[in-house]
């Protein structure tokens, strides 16, 4: 998680105690690409809160992958939470068909 928000805004860096309070108390995914953990996912309700891939892992198509299987798995219209400057976020966003729909102060609700 830390790694993959890294150069995103406003986010901080995690401690493991905060990490492991955090994934205890919502529903987190992690995904795997040859035996090695690659990201993660945590939602809240029906947002995703947070979806990261390790940028070794970037470029790859496994971001992609990894979005389509999260939301089969949890088959529902979800949205996503995400930092209005995070332009490469939302460039991968939008290229999975997600949709702006509101900004709350300087994070954008994709739909």
């Amino acid at each position: 998680i830390n790694n993959g928000m890294k150069n995103v805004t406003g986010a901080k860096t995690l401690s493991n105690h905060d990490i492991i309070e955090l994934v205890s108390k919502k529903n987190t995914y992690y995904f795997l690409y040859k035996k090695e953990y690659i990201g993660a996912c945590i939602i809240e309700g029906d947002y995703i809160d947070t979806f990261v891939i390790q940028s070794k892992y970037q470029h790859q198509g496994l971001g992609s992958m990894c979005m389509s299987k999260l939301l089969y798995k949890c088959n529902k219209d979800m949205k996503v939470i995400c930092a209005s400057d995070n332009h490469k976020a939302i460039a991968f966003y939008e290229k999975i068909g997600f949709k702006f729909n509101k900004v709350f102060s300087s994070w954008y609700e994709v739909k």
